[in-house]
C-alpha cells in the first residue's frame, strides 16, 4: 500500500530502472549500511527510520553500527522487486553476559514463508 518507492519518492539505479525502497525502523542513530554486488543507489536519514533505495534483485544487507557492531550479509527474506517497499525493524535489547543483541524483525508474507537469518532457518517469531 507504500506508494513512496513508485510515486512519491522513486529513484533509478544505474540501469534506469526504478528502485525497491527498504524503511528501516529504528529507535537508534548512527547506523551505516553495504548493500550487496548492487550496491545501495541511495541512503536517506528521516526521523524515526532510515530508507535505503537498492536495486531490485538486491539479495543481501551488511549493517553497521559503532555501538552495537556489524551484522554481515542479512539475506533478505523475500525478493526484492521493481518499484516496491519493503519495511525492516531494527529494535536493540539490553546487554545480556556483556554481548549486545541486535533484534531484526521483518513482515513476511506470506506467513508461512520460511526465513533463513545466516544461511540458518529460523523457527521462532522471538528473536530479543
Amino acid at each position: 500500500m507504500d506508494l513512496d518507492a513508485r510515486v512519491n519518492s522513486p529513484l533509478k539505479d544505474q540501469n534506469g530502472d526504478i528502485c525497491a525502497l527498504i524503511k528501516i525502523v529504528t529507535s537508534e542513530t548512527g547506523f551505516s549500511w553495504d548493500g550487496d554486488q548492487l550496491g545501495i543507489v541511495k541512503a536517506e536519514t528521516k526521523t524515526g527510520e532510515y530508507w535505503l533505495y537498492v536495486p531490485f534483485g538486491s539479495k543481501r544487507l551488511t549493517i553497521k553500527h559503532p555501538k552495537y557492531g556489524l551484522l554481515r550479509d542479512y539475506l533478505y527474506p523475500e525478493p526484492v522487486e521493481k518499484a516496491c517497499v519493503y519495511e525492516l525493524v531494527v529494535s536493540t535489547c539490553e546487554k545480556i553476559h556483556d554481548q549486545v543483541i541486535v533484534s531484526l524483525t521483518s513482515n513476511v508474507i506470506p506467513e508461512d514463508a520460511e526465513i533463513y537469518f545466516n544461511n540458518n532457518l529460523l523457527k521462532t517469531n522471538r528473536y530479543c
